[in-house]
């Protein structure tokens, strides 16, 4: 913002100014995105002329009092000296025109991850000292000209959930309402994790796909780009996907998939006024196309008409089955679970799980569920509903190691950090469902984080469509 401030040029003509394209990756995306909404609520301090320190200074007065704080600027954009206003450019308002944002897997979390037990106390920080631990804006606001964003799908560590702009979604429906230019938003979903999507891996078979595709995207916009370089971006939809969700400090966090249209035709990226969320054609390239060890990769399971059925089997040590079959909003389907698993000491169940009471349960159990009820009591005194003390079973009010379900419909997050979270299905040895908002169906048992390596055995579930 400071630099912005003692560089920025504008002219006496419109559209003569400076254009200003914003990039960034994962914290760096959120980051590009604050100052977009510093500048929409702010407006932009014209520093030249002034030393460094007094700049940072104003710039710092500008961040605090104007933007967390929300005041008006006559409460502190002033020379205290002199009562002597500061200058912004455009006017009071100071709202310079944002030609372009580019952001690739826009992370909700500072660094603070909200569910850990040996780490709860960061989500204390974030209760007590909230504005210091947020993020103040993520909407697109109409200074903004066209804005992309590069999404991951394969990504499933919780800190890395990303934050979408679903509100263009309604702005949208309005200005069509309304018949007002449509916002020129795109966000669309590419194969691999966080890391895949943003760079910075050794192979970049991946990554180079979604940097190709925000080139070309901003090329569309003006801005200039070394043909040579352009060159040897080799985008490969067989690149090899990096996940981090079972290595070091991330193997104790919580995982969720993340909720993304279904991976088909339709909604490969194209110029549809009412849709804001796309696949890129890699992602589709690979379902079709699937590298060797990676294979099947969201393969098409179509369901579409009433009776059409699909198998499955579930493993009791995979944290996520995934079965392929998206859960169609508004529509009924029949969950059935046949077999036997051994997921404690060998105990073998069913698929309705181990519903025993306290002097039947193994003492190892018991303890976790006494953890549990903590647990519980944790997350209402806290406000955190992430927070997670160890040894404790995904799901409380369902038995344990009964057949769950999980319906990827959620998995983002807000600018406080806070989740929208996914909905979660009891099976057991079968029950009908209707989804609200639709999603891939993702099934495991119902164990503690962190224990499915012990677990053995199968389950064969059948899902039918109903209606």
């Amino acid at each position: 913002y400071t630099w912005l401030g003692r560089n920025w040029k504008e002219y006496p003509v419109e559209g003569e100014e400076d254009h200003l394209f914003l990039f960034g990756f994962s914290r760096g995306a959120f980051a590009v995105r604050s100052l977009m909404g510093m500048l929409y609520h702010v407006g932009l301090l014209d520093l030249r002329g002034l030393t460094a320190e007094v700049a940072h200074k104003r710039a710092y007065r500008a961040f605090y009092k104007g933007y967390v704080k929300c005041r008006d600027k006559s409460k502190w954009a002033y020379d205290k000296k002199g009562k002597e206003p500061w200058p912004f450019f455009k006017g009071d308002k100071g709202r310079i025109p944002i030609e372009f944002i580019g952001v690739w897997d826009t992370v909700g979390q500072l660094g603070l991850p909200r569910e850990t037990f040996f780490l709860w106390c960061c989500g204390l920080l974030c209760l007590f000292t909230p504005n210091k631990y947020k993020f103040h804006e993520v909407t697109m606001h109409r200074l903004v000209r066209c804005g992309r964003h590069a999404i991951a799908m394969d990504e499933m560590r919780s800190t890395f959930q990303p934050v979408f702009d679903r509100k263009v979604a309604k702005q949208v429906l309005d200005n069509l309402a309304s018949q007002e230019p449509l916002p020129d938003v795109k966000q669309v979903w590419f194969p691999g994790s966080h890391g895949n999507v943003g760079g910075g891996l050794l192979d970049s078979g991946l990554s180079d796909g979604a940097l190709k595709w925000m080139i070309d995207e901003a090329a569309v916009k003006g801005l200039r780009f070394d043909e040579k370089l352009v060159a040897q971006i080799r985008p490969n939809h067989h690149g090899n996907i990096y996940t981090s969700h079972n290595v070091s400090i991330y193997a104790n966090l919580t995982h969720y998939p993340r909720s993304m249209p279904p991976i088909i035709p339709e909604n490969l990226e194209e110029p549809i006024p009412t849709q804001f969320e796309y696949i890129h054609s890699s992602a589709l390239a690979r379902s079709n196309d699937p590298p060797i060890n990676d294979a099947p990769y969201f393969p098409h399971i179509s369901m579409r008409n009433v009776g059409d059925s699909h198998k499955v089997m579930i493993r009791a040590n995979k944290i996520y089955n995934a079965t392929h079959v998206y859960l169609w909003p508004g529509v009924k389907y029949k969950i059935t679970a046949e077999g036997t698993w051994n997921c404690y000491a060998n105990y073998g169940t069913g698929p309705e799980g181990f519903s025993g009471n306290c002097l039947q349960r193994p003492v190892g159990m018991n303890m976790a569920v006494a953890l549990g009820k903590c647990q519980f009591a944790l997350r209402k005194v806290s406000g955190n509903k992430e927070a997670a003390l160890p040894f404790v079973r995904r799901h409380d009010a369902l038995p344990w190691y009964s057949v769950c379900g999980m319906v990827a419909c959620g998995g983002t997050r807000d600018a406080t950090a806070r989740a929208e979270f996914h909905e979660i299905i009891g099976i057991g040895e079968g029950t009908e469902y209707t989804s609200e908002k639709g999603g891939y169906l993702f099934c495991y048992a119902n164990d503690t984080w962190g224990a499915y390596i012990k677990n053995k055995g199968n389950m064969e579930l059948t899902i039918e469509r109903l209606s």
